[in-house]
Protein backbone atom coordinates (compact mmCIF):
# COMPACT_ATOMS: atom_id res chain seq x y z
CA UNK A 1 0.00 0.00 0.00
CA UNK A 2 0.97 3.29 -1.00
CA UNK A 3 1.07 6.17 1.46
CA UNK A 4 -0.36 9.50 0.84
CA UNK A 5 1.15 12.03 2.88
CA UNK A 6 -0.59 15.35 3.42
CA UNK A 7 0.68 18.38 5.54
CA UNK A 8 3.80 18.38 6.46
CA UNK A 9 6.52 16.68 4.79
CA UNK A 10 7.94 13.67 6.12
CA UNK A 11 9.88 10.86 6.08
CA UNK A 12 7.67 7.40 5.92
CA UNK A 13 8.49 3.78 6.60
CA UNK A 14 11.93 1.97 5.75
CA UNK A 15 11.53 0.95 1.76
CA UNK A 16 14.23 3.31 0.89
CA UNK A 17 17.19 1.38 2.99
CA UNK A 18 19.16 -1.13 1.19
CA UNK A 19 22.08 -3.29 0.99
CA UNK A 20 24.59 -3.13 -1.69
CA UNK A 21 27.43 -5.78 -0.55
CA UNK A 22 27.45 -8.34 2.54
CA UNK A 23 23.77 -9.02 2.18
CA UNK A 24 22.32 -8.09 -1.42
CA UNK A 25 19.05 -6.74 -0.87
CA UNK A 26 17.98 -7.02 -4.62
CA UNK A 27 19.14 -10.62 -4.26
CA UNK A 28 17.97 -11.71 -1.01
CA UNK A 29 14.62 -10.47 -0.65
CA UNK A 30 13.05 -9.46 2.49
CA UNK A 31 10.64 -6.78 3.59
CA UNK A 32 11.93 -4.24 5.84
CA UNK A 33 10.16 -3.91 8.99
CA UNK A 34 12.12 -0.89 10.89
CA UNK A 35 15.16 0.37 11.16
CA UNK A 36 17.23 1.66 14.30
CA UNK A 37 19.79 4.27 14.21
CA UNK A 38 22.14 5.56 16.70
CA UNK A 39 25.39 7.25 16.78
CA UNK A 40 27.19 7.35 20.37
CA UNK A 41 30.74 7.37 21.88
CA UNK A 42 32.73 6.72 25.11
CA UNK A 43 32.47 9.86 27.16
CA UNK A 44 35.19 10.77 29.89
CA UNK A 45 34.01 13.80 32.90
CA UNK A 46 36.66 15.65 34.53
CA UNK A 47 35.77 16.88 38.05
CA UNK A 48 36.84 20.09 39.59
CA UNK A 49 38.21 20.00 43.32
CA UNK A 50 34.90 20.14 44.85
CA UNK A 51 33.59 16.76 42.65
CA UNK A 52 31.44 19.27 40.28
CA UNK A 53 31.74 18.20 35.99
CA UNK A 54 33.29 20.87 34.40
CA UNK A 55 34.78 19.44 31.44
CA UNK A 56 33.22 16.39 29.21
CA UNK A 57 35.07 14.40 26.51
CA UNK A 58 33.32 12.70 23.61
CA UNK A 59 35.66 10.20 21.55
CA UNK A 60 35.71 7.04 19.57
CA UNK A 61 32.13 8.17 17.85
CA UNK A 62 30.21 5.14 16.71
CA UNK A 63 27.41 4.31 14.35
CA UNK A 64 24.88 1.51 14.97
CA UNK A 65 22.17 0.36 12.62
CA UNK A 66 19.65 -2.71 13.64
CA UNK A 67 17.53 -3.78 10.89
CA UNK A 68 14.62 -5.80 11.35
CA UNK A 69 12.96 -7.65 8.43
CA UNK A 70 10.71 -10.41 7.01
CA UNK A 71 12.34 -13.10 4.54
CA UNK A 72 10.40 -13.16 1.52
CA UNK A 73 9.85 -13.58 -2.42
CA UNK A 74 7.55 -13.07 -4.71
CA UNK A 75 6.43 -16.30 -5.52
CA UNK A 76 8.42 -18.98 -4.52
CA UNK A 77 8.84 -19.98 -0.91
CA UNK A 78 12.21 -22.22 -1.19
CA UNK A 79 13.51 -18.70 -2.40
CA UNK A 80 12.35 -16.59 0.37
CA UNK A 81 13.95 -19.52 2.81
CA UNK A 82 17.68 -18.74 0.90
CA UNK A 83 17.16 -15.33 1.90
CA UNK A 84 16.37 -16.01 5.52
CA UNK A 85 19.57 -17.99 5.21
CA UNK A 86 21.44 -15.73 3.43
CA UNK A 87 19.91 -12.65 5.77
CA UNK A 88 22.28 -14.19 8.82
CA UNK A 89 25.54 -13.36 8.32
CA UNK A 90 28.52 -14.23 10.04
CA UNK A 91 30.00 -11.62 12.98
CA UNK A 92 32.74 -9.48 11.39
CA UNK A 93 30.78 -9.78 7.42
CA UNK A 94 31.22 -6.52 5.65
CA UNK A 95 27.81 -4.75 4.99
CA UNK A 96 27.27 -1.73 2.58
CA UNK A 97 24.13 0.44 3.48
CA UNK A 98 22.42 3.03 1.45
CA UNK A 99 19.45 5.31 2.40
CA UNK A 100 17.44 6.77 -0.71
CA UNK A 101 16.26 9.24 1.91
CA UNK A 102 19.06 10.61 3.26
CA UNK A 103 22.82 9.73 4.07
CA UNK A 104 23.36 9.52 7.61
CA UNK A 105 23.13 5.50 7.63
CA UNK A 106 24.77 5.07 4.53
CA UNK A 107 28.32 3.25 4.46
CA UNK A 108 30.01 0.21 5.29
CA UNK A 109 29.13 -1.64 8.49
CA UNK A 110 30.29 -4.70 10.16
CA UNK A 111 28.19 -7.34 11.42
CA UNK A 112 27.66 -7.61 15.12
CA UNK A 113 25.23 -9.94 15.03
CA UNK A 114 22.39 -11.42 13.22
CA UNK A 115 19.35 -13.41 14.68
CA UNK A 116 16.39 -15.38 13.32
CA UNK A 117 13.16 -15.90 14.99
CA UNK A 118 10.25 -18.40 13.84
CA UNK A 119 7.28 -19.04 15.50
CA UNK A 120 3.72 -21.43 14.76
CA UNK A 121 2.04 -18.32 14.36
CA UNK A 122 3.57 -15.73 12.30
CA UNK A 123 6.56 -15.14 9.01
CA UNK A 124 10.23 -15.69 9.68
CA UNK A 125 11.75 -12.75 10.70
CA UNK A 126 15.17 -11.62 10.86
CA UNK A 127 18.17 -8.72 12.93
CA UNK A 128 20.85 -8.03 11.96
CA UNK A 129 22.98 -5.48 14.41
CA UNK A 130 25.39 -3.34 12.03
CA UNK A 131 28.34 -0.91 13.85
CA UNK A 132 30.80 1.46 11.93
CA UNK A 133 33.37 3.95 13.37
CA UNK A 134 32.85 7.46 12.35
CA UNK A 135 36.94 8.05 12.72
CA UNK A 136 38.41 5.14 11.92
CA UNK A 137 37.44 2.30 8.53
CA UNK A 138 37.86 -0.90 10.47
CA UNK A 139 35.86 -3.01 7.82
CA UNK A 140 38.41 -3.56 5.83
CA UNK A 141 40.62 -6.57 6.29
CA UNK A 142 43.86 -6.71 7.42
CA UNK A 143 46.71 -9.26 6.71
Amino acid sequence: MAATVKGKAIVWGVAGITLTAGIVSGTNGAENQSADFTRSSEKVEIANGDGETVTQVFYNLKKSLTLNIVPSHASVAATAATSADAWMPAPGTLVTVVDANGTIIDGDYNCISAKQTRSNTGAASGTVELEKYEANNVTSVTT
